[in-house]
């Protein structure tokens, strides 16, 4: 009875341990021209991303192109590529690899660690412990980014530099009572879980450098956030049906 019960308690182990989290590995079955199809697995979300190895030989491989999930079914996923430029150096010369079938492909990539946009230090405490199984990033980062490129609200190529230059593919996005994990490349939402909600709310996200200490300097080319929930909420697209 108690080997049954170890033996039921490790097969639903090994169910829930695969997550949206988890890298997940497959080869190109075909190509049509910028996209191509790959075995389907109900690890793969929608929006997320990845890359695409390009094999020499035994020992040398490389990114030839990365990757975003834009379509599924039970049994095919429809990947879409797009330039990888996460890894640009431009001492090293160009090079232009095209994906062809039986090239790797691992989706989820750089999803081990995270930026959080969250409302107050509270959640950012919070969200840090539940999901303690990722690396966070500071907001103070974002915050740089913003001074550096003269916003006062976050945009997409905000945050696409900060991924980038940080080398890392996941948001998460804390609105209301909600945590959304959302991928740097598509910007689309793969997961959603229901987190503790506070109520304060520092604009426009929670950093430990303040902004408006620096807006005498009078060089913001975005808007302020007045309302944190709705301006993300917008931002993301996403219906505020409460």
């Amino acid at each position: 009875m108690y080997k049954t019960l170890i033996l039921l308690l490790l097969f639903i182990s090994s169910i829930f341990g695969k997550n949206f989290l988890n890298r997940y590995e497959s080869e190109i079955i075909s190509i049509d021209k910028d996209s191509a199809l790959i075995k389907a697995d109900p690890i793969i979300e929608v929006g997320s991303s990845g890359v695409i190895m390009h094999k020499f030989d035994n020992e040398h491989q490389t990114i030839s192109k990365g990757a975003i999930v834009i379509e599924k079914d039970e049994k095919f996923a429809k990947i879409k590529f797009f330039d990888f430029d996460y890894l640009k150096q431009d001492a090293l010369p160009s090079y232009k690899i095209e994906p062809k079938s039986g090239d790797k492909v691992i989706l989820n990539y750089l999803y081990n660690k995270a930026l959080p946009i969250v409302p107050n230090l509270k959640t950012f405490k919070y969200v840090q412990q539940k999901f303690s199984d990722l690396d966070w990033v500071h907001p103070d980062i974002l915050t740089m980014e913003l001074i550096d490129s003269g916003n006062k609200s976050p945009t997409k190529e905000d945050f696409s530099k900060v991924c980038k230059t940080n080398t890392f593919a996941l948001l998460l996005f804390a609105i209301k009572d909600k945590a959304y994990f959302v991928d740097c490349n598509s910007f689309k939402v793969i997961k959603s879980v229901m987190i503790e909600e506070s109520k304060e709310r520092l604009k426009p996200f929670y950093s430990r450098i303040d902004l408006e200490s620096v807006s005498i300097l009078n060089f913001f080319t975005t808007g302020e956030v007045k309302n944190y929930d709705k301006y993300y909420t917008n931002f993301l697209g996403l219906k505020d049906d409460r």
